[in-house]
């Protein structure tokens, strides 16, 4: 499912108990990876907790498809649900995240943060496709959206 830019703050402070994948692309990095730990932060307080949240990236990815369904299936020594953070390009993610959707996956959750994608993407449009997934683009802000922003601000504290 795609994420529209004005439900993406409410998204991402609340998201269906549905979706077990995120994936966060777009052309601002940072964006993505504040979006990206934001996120996280809501199934597990400690990213650095290695008995519950693993790390994978595109380049180990590239040959073992079958990382990520097997990382999401493993039994976290710690609470009650293992945490998948992945990074990398698009393109080496593909058919590892094919994969890991086309399963059904319970006790985990999968965020990945894409660098290499637009919407047009076939990582991005796996995403919005899948019912238990969701794609969330983060994309520069144009002058306009400054503006708007700096305005709402400036009204709101006269």
């Amino acid at each position: 499912m795609r994420i529209a830019p004005r439900q993406i703050e409410t998204f991402l402070a609340k998201p269906s108990p549905n979706f077990v994948a995120f994936l966060f692309h777009g052309n601002d990095n940072g964006l993505i990876s504040e979006r990206a730990k934001q996120l996280a932060h809501l199934f597990n307080h400690d990213l650095d907790d290695v008995f519950s949240v693993t790390r994978l990236t595109g380049e180990m990815l590239s040959g073992e498809v079958g990382l990520i369904l097997d990382s999401a299936s493993a039994i976290p020594a710690i609470g009650d649900r293992r945490l998948v953070l992945i990074k990398g390009r698009g393109t080496e993610l593909l058919g590892a995240c094919k994969l890991a959707l086309s399963k059904h996956i319970e006790e985990a959750k999968i965020i990945v943060e894409a660098y290499e994608t637009n919407t047009k993407h076939a990582l991005v449009k796996l995403f919005e496709n899948s019912k238990t997934a969701a794609s969330i683009g983060c994309y520069s802000e144009s002058v306009g959206d400054i503006r708007a922003l700096a305005s709402n601000i400036f009204a709101a504290d006269n």
